[in-house]
């Protein structure tokens, strides 16, 4: 190859062990933007910790080369001997040009064109290896496996990122060890590769003296070797994230803070050994703290926090849970000393149960601007809290509340109406809320994400006016969690479908009109570890199953039904459900005038419903039988006709002499069907719910 700038130079002869295409990356035009890892965004949208943009990165990367004048001009001349005018341009200028290229594909392209180009831009090429898919993990691997005299470049000095969590399950101890002596490594995320042990991540970590954040979540086995490295050899860290390290004593933990005092972001969940002692030091070595994650650390106590509190004037997120030490007091000064929290945004006390209204109130005042509020199984918070959260107004845009069991709909209401920006929220288990809480949700114009689950006051009212107010065709409800809500039927849940195109997933776990075989083929599979009635009543839907699920749902309630067939269809309910009965254990009826009322309305509607809208005529005896066995406690088996027998019911249009005229050959064709709501509609809601849907 020639050191000289050549346009038509086809191949870089010095990158022949990596292919013309090193990473598997598609040559594109230079217009165009390249993939990111999951094949679909751009190079700055690939996932990194504590980086938001990759292109930038590779910018600031080459003007700081350029800028530091360390490359050595080669003579660019042709093959005639004729100096090329591009060859006259000084290495640094080259760099600043360079830096303009947006994707891996074009910096290919040009250190294709010769050795002194390729000099240039290598490490842009290799500071961050894309590692999206198996293809590319085995091609970077056969790579880093080759002996560093058969490679044109020693790359492991050139990767400064290193992030395995796009594809963990492949990660080995093996495939690990082929980055030993990447020693300029900045950046290693290794999410969830739970295959690798310490030994090895520490042998990575040996010598990387720029290393800045490492994120060992979902790595099993965390132990004291890992820390000390990090101390011995990383004393630039500024992010560690290391939930689950229950294995890692407290002198390992004291040795890293105070060889660390760049740290600004700490996660340490899980970490049984950190105590006041371990908070304190972290506060006093590391002034600069940003985010701290505590949960689970049950040692902790008000005395370090306060302390915490107190001096770290750039907190803005702090996370404890599962602690029963910390109360109102950690935000309290002896001497009378204000705590300034103006920059936290992100606070979660979740399971801090002594966690009283008092804090909550007393932590608002300090942290106005408080953007995300967990406060999930404090149990002993009440409506109090839910008006002190409220003052945050437009700057509140997640909260969780969930098993917050005293809070009631006058508190969810205050909150609501107060913070309109909210997106997310969790009130699972909050058992005394109603649909009134849900009307207020209704009127959010930015919510994402509604957490239900067990509600179980919640009706279909509730669902229909989530559907009906303000709901368009830019509609940001994308995750809505209904599971256990055992009063709702099928009909609101099509109507939210149809009204909210941006949604993506919907729990209907437990919800016993969802449990029939027509609606469960488009559920997600449940969990392995689930049990045998777990995963029987488990249902789910994600992605194309809810396209699935409201495609099916408008299929059954906007395709006009056959009158002949629905006719049918009712008849072999009936006939299925009083088989082989002769009689019904009349007692309940004799001694409930009430229950005698509800079998007389319903038994008469069924007449108006089976012989007067289809034009049949089954013996009002045979009507009466059905509707007993429908009050009493029916055979399993015969519960999803019972579920199907009131959806056609509910299906009926609003005038039925237009399908006796359609029947009749009347002329004029009849009009598409309307949803109907009749009176008589409640009562079978009520006796679907109550008895009918207990046999599941």
């Amino acid at each position: 190859m020639s050191d000289q700038p050549n346009t038509n130079s086809s191949s870089l002869g010095s990158m022949s062990s990596l292919g013309s295409n090193p990473l598997g990356i598609s040559i594109r035009k230079s217009n165009e933007r390249a993939p990111g890892p999951d094949g679909t965004g751009s190079d700055e949208e690939m996932n990194d910790p504590d980086t938001d943009n990759e292109q930038h990165a590779r910018k600031l990367l080459l003007r700081s080369r350029a800028r530091n004048g360390s490359i050595t001009s080669e003579s660019g001349y042709t093959s005639s001997g004729i100096r090329s005018p591009i060859a006259v341009l000084p290495p640094e200028i080259l760099c600043v040009i360079f830096s303009y290229l947006n994707s891996k594909s074009d910096l290919i392209s040009v250190a294709l064109t010769c050795r002194y180009w390729a000099n240039l831009i290598i490490e842009l090429i290799w500071f961050r290896p894309g590692i999206s898919s198996r293809v590319i993990f085995e091609r970077l691997g056969k790579v880093m496996a080759i002996p560093r005299t058969q490679t044109a470049w020693d790359y492991r000095k050139y990767i400064k990122r290193l992030n395995l969590s796009l594809v963990p399950h492949l990660v080995t101890n093996e495939y690990l060890s082929l980055f030993s002596g990447a020693n300029h490594l900045e950046r290693i995320t290794l999410v969830n590769c739970s295959n690798i042990s310490h030994e090895h991540i520490s042998e990575i970590i040996r010598g990387c003296h720029r290393l800045q954040s490492i994120d060992l979540t979902g790595v099993k086995g965390i132990q004291d070797d890992i820390y000390y490295e990090l101390a011995n050899n990383c004393k630039r860290l500024q992010g560690l994230y290391a939930p689950g390290s229950f294995q890692v004593s407290k002198t390992a933990v004291l040795a890293l803070i105070n060889s660390c005092p760049l740290l600004k972001r700490v996660k340490l969940s899980d970490c049984n050994n950190v105590d006041d002692e371990v908070v304190d030091q972290l506060v006093t070595h590391c002034p600069n703290l940003v985010e701290i994650d505590l949960h689970g650390c049950e040692k902790v106590t008000n005395k370090s926090l306060h302390n915490l509190f107190s001096r770290l004037e750039f907190l803005k997120e702090f996370k404890i849970s599962k602690n029963a030490n910390i109360t109102y007091e950690c935000f309290e000064s002896k001497t009378g000393a204000q705590l300034c929290l103006d920059k936290m945004r992100i606070l979660d006390f979740t399971q801090c149960l002594n966690i009283t209204d008092r804090a909550v109130e007393k932590v608002i005042k300090l942290a106005p601007k408080l953007r995300n509020v967990v406060l999930s199984k404090c149990t002993a918070i009440t409506d109090a809290s839910l008006r002190a959260i409220a003052t945050l107004g437009k700057n509140l845009h997640y909260v969780h509340l969930g098993h917050c069991s005293n809070i009631t709909d006058f508190g969810a209401k205050d909150l609501i109406k107060s913070c309109y920006r909210l997106q997310y929220i969790d009130l699972a288990c909050c058992t005394q809320l109603t649909n009134e809480t849900v009307y207020e949700l209704s009127q959010l114009p930015r919510l994402r994400r509604i957490g239900l689950v067990k509600c179980a006051q919640i009706t279909d009212e509730g669902i229909l006016a989530l559907a009906n107010n303000a709901r368009n065709s830019d509609d940001t409800l994308e995750r809505v969690h209904l599971s256990y809500c055992m009063n709702l039927t099928i009909y609101p849940i099509y109507r939210l479908l149809k009204a909210c195109p941006k949604l993506t997933h919907i729990s209907l776990t437990g919800v016993s009109q969802f449990l029939r075989p027509d609606i469960t083929q488009f559920c997600r599979e449940p969990p392995q570890e689930f049990n045998l009635h777990q995963k029987s009543i488990f249902c789910v839907f994600s992605g194309e199953g809810v396209a699935q699920l409201r495609n099916h749902l408008l299929q059954l309630f906007e395709t006009p039904q056959d009158p002949e067939r629905e006719a049918a269809e009712l008849l072999d309910i009936i006939a299925a459900v009083i088989e082989g009965v002769d009689d019904v254990n009349s007692a309940l009826f004799s001694a409930d005038p009430i229950q005698r009322e509800r079998l007389r309305v319903f038994v008469d509607t069924l007449d108006r419903f089976i012989n007067e809208f289809h034009g049949l005529n089954v013996p009002r005896t045979h009507l009466e039988l059905f509707g007993r066995c429908v009050f009493t406690r029916l055979p399993a088996e015969h519960v999803p006709r019972i579920q199907r027998f009131f959806q056609l019911l509910q299906n009926h249009p609003h005038h039925p002499q237009r399908v006796r005229q359609a029947n009749t050959g009347l002329r004029g064709r009849p009009e598409p069907r309307q949803q109907l709501r009749p009176p008589e509609t409640e009562l079978f809601q009520t006796i679907d719910d109550d008895e009918v849907m207990e046999d599941l």
